[in-house]
């Protein structure tokens, strides 16, 4: 595997060797991996090493700046190294954050997003791959665990050379598409390879948890459901829950009666077949549908509640370690923003009395520290609208300074003084980035048409350099049938491209790519990271850094905002949590509360 010319641009920016890297492993659901062995080869010098794992031993592979690794999917090799202690690279390009980019916005046969493997990567540059069935059979002899025989032994070494030198195929076909902006390109696919780093240190930490509280939910939890449904029924009569043979089942007619009884039926959305929605799976009018019901209908805010609860948790089953740790994968790049979309038992992701699980071991603090108004603030910086600028830097908040430049509000106005304009101009913002019209805003918030109209027109008034500047760039990406985001990270358009997501895609896009550089700056100043939360993290540190951790970690979402959106710069709010306090959210406080009564009676 001679160098040839196609890396002299690499060496041009430092790069001394390219190390393709994989390594073989045992998971356990809420654990940290156990790992089996490593293999890696020397793109430039074809020099290879293999590495049986045994406890204590030191890495065989030199670790610098000036050392490239190219792996297909980097978290896991990092993962492993996290758990043989080793140090972590930082100069890597991960092939398969390049392949969801590559493919981003594409969708398959089955006309779903494409999400690619190594084998199927390889496949679309032509390049002729092992058997599925082979690679199943040798994953399978992994997972099985030791002993492994000697010959056993020399089988895994070799299948897991092989899935190193399928990368390097795969990195020599990618190459060029990696470099065509030379050198941006490629120095962009390193920050996304830098950031795999961050996935699975956040992995390797997990979320701190209330393991007692934890035990006695799963243990009472089928009681409990039919606690919460009878209570609820009790309380508020809504005709929804039954109680079947110790089970709660949900009644489709007692639901349309519900909506009928409280008046909703002219506003509560509708599937084709004229049912009410209950869902998102619904369609895109269905996302978060009792949530805006319950906007309108406050009555509705407990049956939204357990509602939520009991369709995240049908069994209370959460990803919990030996070590009292929640760890669920960040899945990095899974959304066409690029945002992470970790899966069920992330407990940021749960209804939001699940967060009171979340407590610090002794001696330890938790700091949640969140971007203000994150998505508001990117449109402001990307669009250069000095009004909305100046509405983010007024330094109150946001929504309450947008309802006084409309004059909906005077001078001395507060979240607190005057709670129903700032919901009005909150949902209408929002409502606005996405492109909603006067009747879907009128619905949201039941009130008139005209009053919705006049709420969107002062924003178009106030905003009107940010509403011509993305009303263009959706424009551009339909003509160039591509939408870029400021760090590269970029979207396929075509017609069938939801004409909503693209509004939106600069300022979420934007958000996912501060995340990234925010939280490579925190990893390298030594935070340790629990969690990542969209524009949000959750920090760990002992109780007397916990102050300095905070600082710090302010200080690398500012940097980070400013690398991103041209020297603008996002604020961002801290909360601290004690130990032997528990994570707090006032949202989910009531719910908690009921739980906590509910298994002590």
């Amino acid at each position: 595997m001679a160098s040839g010319d196609r890396y002299a641009k690499l060496r041009d920016i430092g790069v001394r060797d390219i190390i393709s890297l994989d390594t073989e492993f045992r998971t356990k659901i809420g654990a940290r991996v156990e790992p089996v062995c490593m293999c890696a080869r020397s793109i430039l010098t074809d020099e290879v090493w293999k590495q049986w794992y045994e406890p204590g031993t030191s890495l065989s592979l030199p670790v610098d700046l000036h050392t490239l690794f190219v792996c297909f999917s980097a978290p896991a090799e990092w993962g492993y190294f996290e758990a043989a202690g080793w140090k972590l690279p930082v100069t890597i390009v991960d092939l398969f954050a390049e392949m969801m980019l590559r493919t981003n916005g594409c969708k398959g046969s089955t006309g779903k997003r494409i999400y690619p493997g190594l084998l199927s990567s390889l496949e679309s540059y032509g390049i002729g791959v092992r058997m599925v069935d082979e690679k199943k059979d040798m994953r399978d002899l992994v997972l099985r665990g030791a002993p492994y025989s000697p010959t056993e032994k020399a089988s895994i070494l070799s299948y897991c050379l092989e899935d190193v030198d399928d990368t390097v195929k795969l990195f020599d076909a990618m190459l060029p598409h990696l470099s065509l902006d030379w050198p941006t390109g490629i120095c962009r696919a390193m920050a996304r390879g830098s950031f795999t780093r961050v996935v699975a240190r956040t992995e390797f930490a997990g979320i701190p948890v209330d393991v007692e509280s934890v035990n006695r939910l799963k243990q009472d939890w089928p009681v409990v459901m039919v606690k919460l449904a009878t209570a609820l029924e009790h309380d508020h009569k809504y005709g929804v829950y039954t109680i079947e043979e110790g089970n709660v089942k949900w009644s489709t007619a007692g639901f349309e009666k519900m909506v009928h009884r409280m008046g909703l039926s002219a506003v509560w959305p509708k599937t084709k077949s004229e049912r009410f929605m209950t869902s998102d799976v619904e369609g895109r009018e269905g996302k978060d549908v009792f949530k805006r019901m319950a906007e309108l209908c406050p009555e509705l805010e407990d049956l939204r509640q357990t509602r939520k609860t009991f369709s995240e948790m049908k069994k209370f089953d959460l990803p919990i370690g030996s070590d009292g740790r929640c760890r669920t994968y960040p899945w990095p790049w899974h959304t066409t923003t690029g945002r992470n979309q970790p899966r069920r038992g992330f407990l940021f992701a749960l209804q939001k009395w699940a967060r009171f699980l979340i407590a610090p071991p002794p001696g330890r603090s938790l700091a949640y520290i969140d971007l203000v108004s994150a998505e508001f603030g990117i449109a402001a910086a990307l669009s250069q609208d000095k009004n909305m600028m100046a509405t983010y830097n007024s330094g109150g908040d946001i929504y309450v300074s947008i309802a006084r430049l409309a004059g909906a509000v005077p001078a001395g106005a507060t979240k607190k003084s005057h709670p129903r304009e700032r919901k009005l101009y909150k949902v209408a913002m929002l409502a606005a980035q996405y492109g909603m019209k006067m009747w879907g805003l009128a619905k949201s918030l039941g009130i008139s048409e005209f009053e919705a109209g006049e709420l969107l027109r002062d924003l178009h008034r106030m905003y009107a350099t940010y509403f011509t500047w993305i009303d263009w760039a959706v424009i551009q990406a339909q003509i160039n049938h591509k939408m870029i985001a400021p760090m590269g990270w970029e979207l396929s358009v075509d017609e069938e491209t939801n004409h909503g997501s693209l509004l939106n895609f600069p300022m979420q896009t934007g958000c996912g790519e501060i995340l990234r550089v925010a939280t490579c700056l925190m990893l390298d100043n030594g935070i340790q990271i629990d969690a990542m939360i969209h524009d949000a993290t959750l920090t760990e540190a002992p109780s007397a850094d916990i102050e300095r951790n905070c600082k710090i970690v302010g200080e690398c979402w500012t940097l980070a905002s400013k690398k991103v959106l041209r020297g603008f710069e996002l604020r961002s709010d801290c909360s601290v949590t004690t130990y032997p306090n528990r994570f707090n959210d006032p949202d989910g406080a009531a719910m908690w509360e009921r739980l906590q009564a509910m298994i002590a009676a």
